[in-house]
């Protein structure tokens, strides 16, 4: 079996030129957005308290860059010293989906926003805590659906001892 690998990109393959036309299209529309909140920040400062969301960007820069980067490399490194390679991809697959419910999940699972307005029941109405386990539970019964396939394939064999194609 041969394993075909994509062209380097470079000068050949025009993949300069397309990285470059890249970066001027994300601007063109990017820049206009993030103008646009920046003017909502400050136009607003009222409600928005521009230098509370200085601390929590600046913040999140730190403690992403510091905390959970060097985190999430060493647990990469472990799962891989720990889970057999057949096992690798859909753990590391549960791990990323549960770090992104999770982190989606993190300001109503705090009741963050409640405290501005505690009189308004509607901020935050539902069992976030029953909807983040939930959604939890089904991304790892689909991690084992798909280790239940891998250990299928894994025991089917051919008479001759091949693997199926």
């Amino acid at each position: 079996m041969t394993v075909h690998e994509p062209p380097a990109a470079g000068p050949a393959t025009g993949g300069d030129e397309i990285s470059v036309r890249g970066l001027w299209i994300g601007m063109a529309v990017g820049g206009p957005i993030m103008a646009f909140a920046l003017w909502g920040l400050f136009a607003e400062s009222a409600a928005t308290d521009p230098p509370a969301f200085a601390r929590w960007f600046v913040g999140g820069v730190v403690v992403h860059d510091l905390v959970l980067a060097p985190l999430v490399c060493a647990a990469g490194i472990l799962l891989g010293r720990v889970v057999a390679p057949p096992w690798l991809a859909p753990v590391r697959t549960g791990l990323f989906a549960s770090a992104v419910v999770i982190a989606v999940g993190w300001a109503p699972l705090w009741g963050t926003g409640r405290d501005r307005v505690p009189d308004n029941p509607s901020v935050q109405p539902l069992a976030y805590g029953t909807a983040v386990a939930t959604v939890l539970a089904l991304v790892w019964l689909g991690v084992a659906a798909w280790l239940a396939v891998v250990a299928l394939r894994r025991g089917e064999r051919h008479r001759d001892g091949r693997r199926p194609a």
